[in-house]
């Protein structure tokens, strides 16, 4: 991260973007699935298109993702 403490780091991608088949392999389901949650709007993340490819941020999935800080 050459303590750069704005530059993001993204689980072992050097892109901004992931695109479906990726983002399914990354959440454990099937790339048919992932599509069919993209046609209606139910990933957990936000999805847009770059031409004809539909993708999603690579600092959305790393955000959902990340552990979250418990209240012990």
């Amino acid at each position: 991260m050459n303590g750069n403490p704005k530059q993001h780091r993204t689980i072992g991608r050097e892109r901004e973007t992931l695109d479906i088949p990726e983002l399914a392999r990354i959440l454990g389901i099937s790339r048919g699935t992932c599509y069919q949650l993209a046609a209606k709007n139910k990933l957990p993340v936000k999805t847009f298109r770059i031409g004809q490819r539909l993708v999603v941020s690579s600092r959305a999935v790393d955000d959902l993702l990340k552990p979250k800080a418990t209240d012990d």
